[in-house]
């Protein structure tokens, strides 16, 4: 990620390199004046740093606006250093993360004007996965303590959420119409032909799906995104849940793969013949047997990747394709808090506690970071000598489909 600074004298070049210290990283300083280099910094740099008043800023800035989901994060400090104020893009651009970490850095305070980040609940935009849908309305049901549903056709994983946000089990809906709000989690096309639901409503796409694509020499991207296409649509999944292609090894360089893994903007992942090759398949091919040495390639790179095979092997006289889902598993993490004091426990453990739907540990830990537990987690905190029955604890609640952080000592070994 690119980061920019733009500084507008000698005590905010000298900060600019004390910032540099706090990332851990070299950032693009732009130091030829604001009304210039923020502009510049704009087109070229994914956050930006901006030492310049507020007002300017925002002045300066206000023509250049498009949209959250592709606007550069704006973060700016004042003079003294007391202040770090996210101006745009706090979820979708990233500026209340950087904020939080220059704030840290800095001792200075971050100023979360962001309505979600201020009272502790995890934006919907802010979950790593594809959305679309009335995220402004469905925030503010949630915000207003209005009953709000959640829906999913998998147990996957989700963050801390307010007591009236409600979380069916997986493939459960609800009859009752006095939801005022709706959130659909699922890897399938979800919104009815017939025009919009009727509540607010936002649908969350996680990453769930793989596809094992196998293809002759030379086919096109093209080619390749209309069989994908035509799949997925013929199961009712939805592309915005894809999370890989997998092919073969004989296939690590090939041209249409690559080109559509990254249009996708998704990992292609190649596998040995001899590893694909061990999976016994519904559609064995002796032509991909003679070509590349595996049986299969499309459901065998499915299988590989420990997916469930939904859509076997479809094929044109290019290419074959078959689609898979991941399970569906919650996350337990192991989170040591170092010598005792906060500075030093590891910004990935914090981070840990603050996602987690429930936190497990002895009382006393518990206690040392309640700031850091977000409002709706469920907490279970029990005594010294039950460190099997939390251990046990933990991990069924992350069999249920649920983000569990489990909270020890220094040395989380023991």
């Amino acid at each position: 990620m690119t980061i920019g600074q733009v500084t507008s004298g000698r005590a905010s070049l000298a900060r600019a390199h004390q910032i540099d210290q706090i990332l851990g990283e070299s950032t693009t300083l732009y130091g030829e004046g604001a009304v210039a280099g923020l502009p510049q910094a704009w087109a070229e740099c994914e956050l930006i740093i901006s030492h310049l008043a507020l007002g300017a800023t925002t002045r300066i800035i206000a023509p250049l606006l498009t949209s959250k989901r592709t606007d550069p994060g704006v973060v700016v400090i004042d003079e003294a250093g007391r202040f770090v104020i996210p101006l745009v893009g706090g979820h979708a651009g990233g500026a209340n993360a950087l904020a939080g970490r220059l704030a840290a850095g800095l001792g200075a305070t971050a100023v979360l004007t962001t309505a979600t980040d201020s009272l502790g609940i995890p934006g919907l935009d802010t979950l790593g996965w594809s959305w679309s849908g009335d995220v402004a309305g469905v925030t503010r049901a949630i915000l207003d303590g209005a009953p709000v549903e959640v829906v999913r056709t998998q147990p996957w994983p989700l963050p801390p959420l307010p007591e009236n946000v409600v979380v069916h089990p997986a493939g459960d809906v609800s009859p009752d119409t006095a939801w005022t709000a709706r959130v659909l989690v699922s890897d399938q096309v979800t919104v009815p032909a017939g025009g919009p639901p009727p509540l607010p409503t936002v649908v969350l796409n996680p990453p769930s799906l793989v596809v094992g694509m196998g293809c002759n020499r030379g086919t096109s991207a093209s080619d390749l995104r209309s069989l994908l296409v035509d799949t997925l649509a013929g199961a009712g999944l939805a592309q915005e849940s894809v999370s890989a292609i997998c092919s073969v090894d004989a296939k690590a360089d090939e041209p249409g793969l690559i080109e559509l893994a990254t249009e996708l903007g998704v990992p292609f992942v190649t596998r040995p013949a001899a590893a694909l090759s061990v999976h016994p398949v519904p559609n064995p091919s002796e032509y991909s047997l003679a070509a590349v040495g595996t049986p299969s390639v499309s459901e065998a790179s499915v299988l590989d990747q420990g997916a469930e095979l939904l859509i076997p092997k479809r094929r044109t006289p290019q290419a074959t394709c078959a689609i898979g889902r991941l399970p569906a598993l919650g996350h337990l993490s192991v989170v040591g808090l170092g010598p005792g004091a906060r500075d030093l426990t590891t910004p990935r453990a914090q981070e840990a506690i603050r996602n987690a739907a429930v936190v497990v540990g002895y009382g006393p830990y518990v206690d040392q970071v309640r700031d850091l537990i977000r409002p709706g987690t469920q907490v279970f905190a029990s005594g010294m000598g039950t460190e099997e029955q939390r251990t046990a604890l933990a991990i069924g609640q992350a069999r249920q489909g649920r983000s569990v952080a489990l909270v020890c000592s220094g040395d989380p070994a023991i």
